[in-house]
């Protein structure tokens, strides 16, 4: 069905081995038989020791400025000792700087926070930024948005960007029988209704300010239950989240990184799925949410405009999230099961189909 392409030419990816993001674009390359391995300054959580290898983790103790050297002594050490191979670092300011001091052509994945951010940084790191962005043979990004902001911003050749969205892994799908199984679980009422914030909880996807208007709007509504799902979260805000879930019975945080099977459970046990960060790319987030049949609340931003062509979702201020999860739950009241079949209609035909995205990840690989 699929393009399939295979290379002798190893994938070289230079990227977090604890990585959903990673683990998903592996999962493509398994199915086009391409072969690769794993460069890490990051320890190895999701991938089988052959396929990783882990560098200069140690200094990572040392907070953002031991990340930066292990950055720097990994593309050294890349320079010297790897040899023909497609480098592809996935973020460009961290694994971005080792494929530059590498020495080698290379492709790079841009993160949205670190390019939408970029004017709020030093003029380090902008320049940074900059010589990643440009020596690059090829850069992928997941929205028209954040294309327009590397040509604008950074100069880089339009040419050389590839924009298109992941789509979601195979395990993503609706399950009843996991609906149910979660739901007993949290001990959670199978009439109930159910929000989940599946964005990692960090001060950009505004995680607190969600729980607070949350526990307003639930304040007299016994039913409602908002599932928070922590990822690859920052320690320090979890912690405030953490206050903030004092004395509450109707709110659960899973800890930890899930795999694929496990994280569309929960995401089959909820009604309505939430995205309102500061600023995004296209996110696969969303996208697993809605393969399991979630009614997606997004906030209103340009990144999230090609979802809402295809797909029935809220567009909100996410200053007035409490006005969100009226309309969401008023809705998912009246419709349901119909909302979550209209749903998982309307994301077969939406591009972000696997055999689109094999397609296209074919022209991020031909050499």
């Amino acid at each position: 069905m699929e393009v399939i392409m295979q290379k002798t030419t190893p994938v070289i990816y230079l990227a977090n081995a604890s990585s959903p993001h990673v683990r998903h674009w592996v999962e493509f390359l398994d199915e086009m038989h391409m072969p690769y391995h794993i460069y890490s300054i990051h320890q190895n959580t999701f991938f089988s020791d052959d396929k990783v290898t882990v560098k200069y983790n140690f200094l990572t103790r040392f907070g953002g400025r031991g990340a930066i050297l292990a950055y720097f002594f990994l593309g050294l050490w890349l320079r010297f000792f790897i040899g023909k191979s497609i480098l592809h670092a996935h973020n460009t300011s961290g694994y971005g700087l080792s494929a530059l001091l590498s020495g080698k052509p290379y492709i790079v994945t841009t993160y949205g926070t670190e390019i939408f951010g970029a004017d709020k940084r030093s003029s380090v790191y902008r320049l940074l930024i900059d010589k990643v962005l440009n020596k690059a043979k090829k850069i992928t990004t997941t929205s028209q948005q954040m294309e327009q902001v590397l040509v604008s911003k950074f100069h880089v050749n339009s040419k050389n960007i590839l924009t298109f969205g992941m789509g979601v892994s195979q395990h993503f799908i609706f399950s009843n029988d996991k609906r149910e199984s979660i739901r007993a679980k949290l001990d959670i009422p199978m009439d109930a209704i159910v929000w989940i914030y599946n964005r990692r909880i960090m001060p950009l996807y505004n995680t607190i300010e969600v729980v607070q208007d949350f526990k307003k709007y639930s304040k007299d509504r016994p039913n409602a239950y908002l599932i928070l799902m922590a990822g690859d979260h920052q320690a320090s805000y979890t912690e405030l989240v953490k206050n903030e879930l004092e004395n509450t019975s109707n709110i659960f945080l899973v800890e930890g990184f899930l795999d694929p099977k496990d994280m569309s459970a929960y995401l089959s046990a909820s009604d309505i799925s939430i995205s309102v960060p500061n600023s995004d790319q296209l996110s696969s987030s969303i996208l697993e949410a809605i393969a399991c049949g979630c009614y997606p609340i997004l906030a209103s931003l340009p990144a999230y405009d090609e979802i809402l062509d295809y797909v029935t979702c809220l567009s909100i201020d996410r200053n007035n999230l409490v006005r969100g999860f009226e309309q969401s739950g008023d809705l998912v009241l009246e419709q349901n099961s119909q909302l979550r079949s209209e749903l998982l209609e309307q994301y077969k035909a939406t591009p972000w189909s696997r055999k689109t995205v094999i397609a296209l990840l074919n022209q991020v690989y031909a050499e």
